[in-house]
This record gives structure tokens, C-alpha cells and sequence, in this order.
């Protein structure tokens, strides 16, 4: 036992040193497969990280790269697309994105380019049109300018004064109404030559003794001619008219005809001389007078009177000096011309006389028409200065003088400098100009400056300057209109700086719909699930109301049915009942008649009722479902319901058009337009207080048009159809549901106190 035991504990002694060992090993084994396990992680791990490198992140740099060349300007710089994943299709969207922008940028430069062109072309194109408004309104002749209506579409300022109209109330008028010209001797109207120009398409001239009636009725001689206006094409696109004063012409040959005429008055002998010719001696006493200076008016002198103290006067300076004198003299009202023609040696002398009086009220409107023009320049809008050659200031108007501060003394006899800053105050733009005027006389210039006025202020202005030149040719003075334009320059200052800010702006929201992009995108596709998705709902409601107005129109059917089911009951049954009634009533009230006196009253009193309860019930049953209807159509039944109405409310009064036969209005529509139009007699009668109705039924183009038209107090149609309102209790609503069931369109229109309109119509 004990060496079994001992062996037992030896055997056991071994195997647990057995067993440490292989603990051992197996502590060494684990140890070694954790460090091995440890070492594949490693390198799983690194090259995991240079393959991440390689694939993800060198893209990524790549495509950093090539986005910041990008962004830099570069935009013909392409970035590489060789992989097929987000790196890839973050790559292309980047080249297409360059691509569209290459696309803007160069559109908006081709947009950039295109708008500098049109700007320059527009100022091209402003200068020219003012180039030629200033050379029209510079030129010493009227202009008048139409179209090929006759129609006014320029004046220059020498037609604006010799005719007494403003540009502003003659632009679009007919030429006839402002250039009304006349005959001078006979007073006739003068021929249209605008008329002719445009039918003829040549260049007409004006006849002899032609007059121009002005605005304020005056009559101013005038000469010239009119010719058509021709575009590219050789098409007449309006009239030029062209003329001129002729007065200081015409004077000028007056004068010479009557130098002539006296010529040939003193050649004459006066007796027959229709002018005065009186000889007088030195004391004025008359020794001759031929007829006419007896008889004309203010004269009547006799031989051996003396003469008038106006003659007389004239005669004895004539006498005294020994030679002629010419004088005007005032006669009773009237002006004449006298000449004496003295005779010292022979003691007398000769008075010679014309009468003058046109003349002279001819100047004295000449005489008023130039102070309305100074008058007219003095309260002019604009600064007009006249400064002569060497810029001497000789006009200054009352509006600059406000303007700049200046009175008129103080400004004229000045250098014009004086409304030029100081460093413009050698060589300025209007000294250099009115030099260029002076060397250059045969053109004029238009030019926009700044000018300073006496409190210090700059301000901004337009210049037309034009040469005024002296009897032989030579410039003599500048006549400048200025026009403040201050506030233009600013806003153009301001609108620069905002079209600036704009710019910057537009930068700023390039770079944020850049970023929105992307998020709109996400967007866009939550938006597309919505979109199906009301699409979805849309077809379903779509179906609803189909069903619903099918349910409708079933029920609508319905009505009639039961109405005509009704009306055909109270027909049968009530009707022949209350009939029944009367005829048996009637029956025997002829049996008792003479037998009871008493019944027969009794009979008698209950006749009338039957016969009310007889028409109740017709009358009921024709409402529900009027038997004409179905019997004659609904035209027979249209008059018949007017003709009712009218016995019912006798105040009212129906104009019935109707232009449409049966066989043209539907079966299934004569019981729609008859409700419509029951429902609208009804509210006529209840609520309009109306005593006219107009009833229109007739074939359209395509289909039957329905309207009932009152003279009543109407209503506010907002109020009526709002969802408070009234309109269940009018009906408007059946009217236009039974209306839109049956197909067909609904319409009401109406005002208070100005009648109601009720429009329905189908299409057939």
C-alpha cells in the first residue's frame, strides 16, 4: 500500500511537472501568436494607410489642386477622372462645373461687350439727334417737321415764335391747326401743300402772297418752300416745311412802291392825285387844294383857310430853312406822311400828303410782338447769357440771375469766367468754346460743364451756343441757354456706384449658389418624392370630383324625376279630386237650388274655394314640373312661365329675344335653362324691386347662351357670395352648380343700384 502510494504520489509528482511544462509551452506559444498577432496587425494596418493614401487621399489632394487652380482663373485647367467612385464623380462634377463656368464668363463678357456697344452707339445716336435739333433750332428760317399723317413731330424755336405755339402743345397735332396759311389779298385758304407734298413726293414751293395766320390771329407774310422727307429706301417718311418772315421784304418793296408812286403822284396832275396836294403861302394860307385833300379825313381844307396847326407848323419851318421836310403827323385819328417842298422866291409852298395809318399800327404790333419775346427771354427756364467775342458778357436773363447768384449789373460788362471754377477761369470750356464759335462761325457747339455760382456752389450744366452774327458776316456776340442738370450728373454718380456695389454683390451670390447647389440638389429630390406625391393626390381628387359631379348630376335627375312624379300625382289625384268636388258641388247646387235657399248659399261660398284649391294645385304643379315642357319644348315654355309671371307680379314687365329655334336647344338642357331661369325670375321678384326685365335666349357659335338683365337696386355681389353671405338665399349657388353640372358656364354680375345681369352658357 504505502509503495503503491509512493509511486502514486511520484506518478502524480511527474505529471504536474508534466503539466507545468506544457503550461509553459503553451504560455510561450500564446505569448509569441499575441506578438505575431500583433506584427499582422501592424502591417495590416500600414498598408491599409498607404493604400487609403494612394486611392483617397492623394485624389483628394489632386482634386484640392486642381480646384484651387480653378479658382484662380484657370478655367481650361482639367482635373484627372480615372477612378469611378465619389473621388471620380467629385472630379467631374468639377469639370463640369468649370465648363459652365468658362460658358458664363464668357457670356457675360459677350453681354459686357454687346452693352458697351449699345451705350456707345445710344450717345452716337444722342449726339447726332441733338446735332441736328440744335442745327434745326439755330437756323435763321421756321421749321416745321410731320409725318406722313400730317401730323406735327418738330418745331425749331424760329416756327415756335413766328407762329405763337409751343413745341409742347403742337407734337402730334395736325400740321393744318398750327401752319394755317391764307391768301393775303383774297383771305382764302391757301393750298395743303403737305397734302400735295406727300401725293406728288417732290419739293413744292409756296405761292405769291401767301400769309401765315399766328396763334393770337395776327397775319405774317411769309415765303419758301415744303419738301418731302425720304429715308434709306427712297420712302416718303413725312414733310419738311421751311419758310421765313418776309415782312421787312415786303416793307422794303412797299417803300420802294411808293417812291415810285410819289414819283408819279407829283408827275400827275392833282386833280386826279387820289392823295392831298395843297399849295400854301408863307402864312399858311391855301392857295390850292386838289379834291382829295378837300374831302379826305382829318384834312378838308378850303382856298383862302389857313391851314391845321400840324401843317401850318411844317410849312413855316419848310419856309424858314428853304428846304423840303418829311415829318409823320396825326389827323383826327389817322397818320399820315407829309412832304413840303418849299418855294422862298415864289412866296409859297407845296404840301404833299398819304395815308400811313396800316403802316403805323403794323409797327406798333411789330413793336409788341418784340417786348412779348424780351419778356418771354427774360422769364425763360433756362440761363440764357449773350457775351461777345472776346467774352464780355452783354445779356444776362433773370433766371440766371437767380441761378448764379448775378445780378444783371453786376454781370454784364464782365468776363463770362465769372461762372467758371477757378481753375477752368484761363482756357475754360466756355472761353475756349466761344473762341471756337468765333473761328469756326459756320457750326455751333452743345457741350456739358460745371459751372459755379456765386455762393461757392458747383453745379452741373447743358450748353447750346449759337453765333450771332453782324451785318458783314462776322461773328459779333454768343447767345448760350443753359440747362441745370446737376441732379442728372448725380443720379448717374449714384448709379455708378451702385451698378459698383452690384458688381461685388454678384460675386458674393456666385459664391453662395455655388454652396446652395449642392443642397438644392438634396432638394430637388425631396422635392420630386413631394411632386409625385401631389401628383398622386391631384388623380385622386381629380377622380372624386368626377364621382361627385356624377353624383350630382345623377341626383339633379333624380329631382326632376321625383318633381315630374309629383306634379303628375297632385295632377291625378288631388286635381281630379278637387274636380270631382266642384262638379258634384255644382251638381247639386242646381237640385237644390229651389228647394232650400239656405244650402244653395252654403253651396255657393264653397264653389269659389274649390276652385282657389283647383289653381293652388295647378299652380303648384306646374312649378314642380310644367307639363308644356315635355309637351311643346322649352320655347313654348318660356313664354308661357313670362306670361305667368307677369299675371302674378303685374309691376314688372319681360322683354322676351329669343333667337333660337327648338330643334337647336338639347333635350337634356331645356330642363336646366328653364330652372336657371325659374330661380331668376323668382329673385328678380322677391329681392330686386325691378320693373323691367330683359330675357335673351340664343344660339351662339358654339353653343346656347342664357341671360336675364333687371333695372333693379342690385347688390353687392362680395357681400352676397362671401361664406357669410346670402347667397344660398338667392339661390345664386343652385343656379350655378345645376349651370357647371349640365357642362355649362355661370356668371353674375351686378352693382347697387344698377341692376343685375345673370349669364349661363353651354357648349353644344
Amino acid at each position: 500500500m504505502a509503495v503503491q502510494s509512493q509511486g502514486l504520489v511520484s506518478d502524480a509528482s511527474r505529471l504536474s511537472q508534466l503539466l507545468d511544462q506544457q503550461m509553459d509551452r503553451l504560455i510561450e506559444t500564446r505569448t509569441m501568436l499575441l506578438y505575431l498577432m500583433v506584427g499582422l496587425f501592424g502591417a495590416f494596418f500600414l498598408a491599409s494607410y498607404v493604400l487609403t493614401y494612394r486611392r483617397i487621399l492623394k485624389s483628394i489632394v489632386t482634386l484640392q489642386a486642381g480646384a484651387a487652380l480653378i479658382g484662380s482663373g484657370n478655367l481650361d485647367f482639367v482635373i484627372q477622372e480615372k477612378r469611378n467612385d465619389e473621388i471620380g464623380d467629385l472630379s467631374r462634377a468639377f469639370n463640369q462645373m468649370t465648363i459652365n463656368l468658362k460658358a458664363v464668363t464668357a457670356s457675360k463678357a459677350d453681354l459686357e461687350k454687346e452693352i458697351v456697344g449699345r451705350k456707345r452707339a445710344e450717345e452716337d445716336l444722342r449726339r447726332q439727334r441733338e446735332w441736328l435739333h440744335v442745327t434745326l433750332g439755330s437756323i435763321g428760317d421756321a421749321v416745321i417737321a410731320s409725318d406722313t399723317d400730317g401730323r406735327i413731330t418738330f418745331l425749331n424755336p424760329v416756327a415756335i415764335t413766328l407762329t405763337g405755339w409751343q413745341l409742347e402743345e403742337t407734337l402730334g397735332q395736325p400740321i393744318q391747326g398750327v401752319f394755317r396759311i391764307i391768301n393775303e389779298k383774297t383771305h382764302a385758304p391757301a393750298e395743303d401743300l403737305v397734302a400735295r407734298v406727300l401725293t406728288e413726293k417732290r419739293v413744292v414751293d409756296l405761292a405769291n402772297d401767301t400769309a401765315l395766320v399766328t396763334k393770337d390771329g395776327r397775319q405774317v407774310p411769309i415765303e419758301d418752300s415744303a419738301a418731302p422727307i425720304l429715308d434709306s429706301a427712297g420712302n416718303v417718311i413725312g414733310v419738311v416745311l421751311v419758310f421765313h418772315d418776309v415782312t421787312e421784304k415786303r416793307r422794303a418793296q412797299a417803300r420802294l412802291r411808293e417812291a415810285l408812286e410819289r414819283a408819279v403822284w407829283l408827275a400827275r396832275f392833282p386833280e386826279q392825285n387820289p392823295n392831298p396836294i395843297i399849295r400854301a403861302s408863307a402864312d399858311g394860307t391855301v392857295l390850292y387844294c386838289n379834291p382829295a385833300s378837300a374831302n379826305l379825313h382829318g384834312w378838308t381844307c378850303e382856298v383862302g383857310q389857313v391851314l391845321q396847326n400840324e401843317l401850318l407848323s411844317q410849312v413855316g419851318r419848310a419856309m424858314a430853312e428853304g428846304m423840303e421836310v418829311q415829318e409823320d403827323i396825326q389827323l383826327d385819328g389817322r397818320f399820315y406822311i407829309v412832304w413840303v417842298v418849299p418855294f422862298p422866291g415864289e412866296g409859297y409852298a407845296n404840301v404833299y400828303g398819304r395815308d400811313i395809318t396800316a403802316r403805323k399800327r403794323a409797327e406798333e404790333a411789330l413793336r409788341e410782338s418784340e417786348q412779348r419775346y424780351r419778356e418771354l427771354v427774360q422769364n425763360a427756364n433756362s440761363a440764357i447769357i449773350r457775351w461777345k467775342s472776346n467774352g464780355t458778357v452783354t445779356f444776362f436773363n433773370e433766371y440766371a440771375q437767380a441761378f448764379f447768384g448775378y445780378s444783371a449789373e453786376e454781370a454784364i460788362g464782365e468776363h463770362v469766367n465769372i461762372i467758371l471754377p477757378k481753375k477752368e477761369s484761363t482756357g475754360g470750356d466756355l472761353t475756349t468754346l466761344a473762341q471756337d464759335i468765333v473761328n469756326h462761325p459756320e457750326r455751333y457747339e452743345r457741350n456739358v460743364n460745371e459751372n459755379i455760382c456765386r455762393d461757392g456752389r458747383r453745379v452741373w450744366m447743358a450748353w447750346t451756343n449759337r453765333p450771332i452774327f453782324d451785318r458783314n458776316g462776322q461773328v459779333a456776340e454768343i447767345l448760350a441757354v443753359g440747362t441745370d442738370i446737376t441732379e442728372r450728373k448725380q443720379a448717374e454718380e449714384a448709379l455708378r456706384q451702385r451698378t459698383l456695389e452690384l458688381q461685388q454683390l454678384t460675386e458674393a451670390l456666385e459664391h453662395q449658389v455655388q454652396e446652395r447647389t449642392e443642397e438644392l440638389e438634396v432638394a430637388n429630390e425631396e422635392l420630386k418624392v413631394e411632386i409625385d406625391e401631389c401628383q398622386r393626390v391631384e388623380i385622386e381628387l381629380k377622380k372624386s370630383e368626377s364621382g361627385l359631379r356624377h353624383l350630382s348630376l345623377e341626383l339633379l335627375n333624380a329631382q326632376e324625376k321625383e318633381r315630374k312624379l309629383v306634379a303628375g300625382e297632385i295632377h291625378d289625384s288631388i286635381g281630379s279630386s278637387l274636380s270631382a268636388i266642384k262638379f258634384k258641388v255644382e251638381n247639386a247646387l242646381t237640385e237644390v237650388a229651389d228647394k232650400s235657399p239656405e244650402t244653395t248659399t252654403v253651396l255657393q261660398s264653397v264653389i269659389p274655394i274649390v276652385q282657389g284649391a283647383i289653381d293652388e294645385a295647378r299652380r303648384i304643379q306646374m312649378n314642380l314640373r310644367p307639363s308644356v315642357l315635355d309637351d311643346l319644348g322649352i320655347l313654348a315654355t318660356i313664354r308661357w312661365f313670362c306670361r305667368q309671371f307677369e299675371s302674378t307680379y303685374s309691376r314688372i314687365r319681360i322683354s322676351q329675344d329669343i333667337k333660337i329655334e327648338e330643334h337647336q336647344v338639347p333635350g337634356p338642357l331645356k330642363t336646366v335653362i328653364f330652372r336657371v331661369l325659374q330661380e331668376g325670375l323668382n329673385n328678380i321678384a322677391k329681392h330686386s324691386q325691378a320693373k323691367m326685365v330683359m330675357l335673351l335666349l340664343r344660339k351662339t357659335g358654339q353653343g346656347v347662351q342664357l341671360i336675364v338683365r333687371d333695372n333693379g337696386q342690385g347688390f353687392d355681389l362680395s357681400k352676397v357670395q362671401s361664406p357669410n353671405g346670402t347667397a344660398q338665399g338667392l339661390g345664386l349657388t343652385n343656379m350655378g352648380e345645376r349651370t357647371e353640372l349640365s357642362g355649362g358656364s355661370f356668371k353674375i354680375e351686378s352693382t347697387q343700384g344698377k341692376g343685375t345681369t345673370i349669364r349661363a352658357s353651354w357648349p353644344i
